[in-house]
């Protein structure tokens, strides 16, 4: 072990050289604290950047989903709307078929006002000629729908049924009369029984006032006791042909005598 000279030892200078070991060292132990505390941070700072990195991929995933859930409710606004739109055009379509329903009802209603007034001139024309005299009923009425009523001598307001048979056969030729004048068109007339529910008087006048002025062709389908000789000399200028139904063939024939 080699001995140690004191006379050269330097006492201040190796208590200054400890002083600064020990500087030194607490420098040491400090920063190794220190760096303790650093390592510690940036742990807990790496946590939070990895919960951040989460929090942002589930705002993400979020953010995501919600971007498809807009684009489905942004398809659904456009179908909404394409409904609502078309319910919007079909609702127009009620509207304007209402109000041309509206417009047609003001015009048929116009149009029989306008029209009712002639009509009912020409039918009770065609009443005065068949009536009789002592037929107390004084015109025939037509109200707005064009219902019949009858008015009598004392402007009272009568059902047609009140009337008898012959006079409703009066009234009824009066009307049929008075439409086809109204429409001046000559539509051909097959009348049955034509005199059945009429007597002599009220026969008379139709045969003279009605049959020859109806229309320009006119059939009638009278029994041999309905139309007899004398009913029959008043249309005999106004017939073109006569036919007969026979029980034998053939069925029809032409007539050989003028009452056949």
């Amino acid at each position: 072990m080699p001995l140690l000279d004191f006379e050269k030892i330097d006492l201040n200078e190796l208590l200054s050289k400890l002083s600064n070991l020990k500087f030194e060292i607490e420098e040491m132990e400090k920063s190794k604290a220190s760096n303790t505390d650093l390592f510690e941070e940036i742990y807990n700072i790496q946590k939070e950047i990895f919960q951040l990195e989460n929090d942002i991929k589930n705002l993400e995933n979020d953010l995501f989903n919600s971007k498809e859930k807009l684009i489905k409710i942004e398809k659904e606004i456009k179908q909404i709307s394409k409904i609502e739109f078309k319910n919007r055009l079909i609702q127009e379509k009620i509207n304007t078929v209402n109000v041309s329903i509206y417009v047609l009802k003001e015009i048929k209603l116009s149009l029989k006002s306008k029209k009712r007034p002639r009509l009912q001139k020409l039918i009770n024309e065609k009443f005065q000629k068949l009536k009789k005299d002592n037929f107390k009923i004084k015109e025939i009425a037509l109200i707005d729908e064009f219902d019949i009523y009858l008015i009598n001598e004392n402007n009272e307001k009568l059902s047609v049924l009140s009337a008898s048979s012959g006079q409703k056969q009066i009234i009824a030729t009066s009307l049929i009369w008075g439409v086809s004048e109204y429409l001046g068109k000559h539509i051909p007339m097959v009348i049955d029984t034509p005199l059945g529910r009429l007597d002599i008087e009220n026969q008379i006048l139709i045969l003279k006032e009605f049959y020859p002025n109806a229309s320009k062709q006119v059939i009638m389908l009278p029994t041999p006791s309905e139309l007899r000789a004398e009913e029959f000399e008043l249309l005999n200028k106004h017939i073109s042909d006569r036919y007969c139904l026979t029980p034998t063939l053939p069925k029809v024939k032409k007539c050989e005598q003028q009452n056949s």
